[in-house]
């Protein structure tokens, strides 16, 4: 795994207990040795998920940093001596998709 991350790529590896061992990226700043499972409720999953040892992805998780909320596709590889977490960054996408869907929706609306 590259060592560099885009300014729209978050990646931490963390032990089994959620101790963040690596990260680089900007989108969820944190630092090593914070616990992941106690920065978001979505990071909560990765216990149970670890049982398994797969990868996985989940598409489009809502995030809060600071005031602002950011949208990223989010993927798990799951090994046997870590975790590695990959966020990439999708808010712009999601907002622009979100209002032409919206506009759809009116426009079906207004026409019946």
């Amino acid at each position: 795994m590259s060592t560099i991350a885009p300014n729209n790529v978050q990646i931490f590896r963390i032990n089994s207990s959620g101790v963040i061992l690596y990260a680089k990226g900007v989108l969820l700043p944190q630092k090593v040795t914070t616990n992941l499972f106690s920065i978001h409720p979505f990071f909560e999953i990765i216990p149970e998920l670890s049982m398994r040892k797969k990868a996985y992805k989940f598409p489009l998780v809502h995030f809060q940093k600071n005031s602002e909320e950011i949208v990223c596709n989010v993927s798990i590889m799951i090994k046997s001596t870590n975790i590695t977490i990959k966020l990439t960054d999708m808010t712009s996408v999601y907002f622009v998709l979100q209002k032409k869907e919206q506009l759809k929706n009116e426009n079906f609306l207004n026409n019946n």
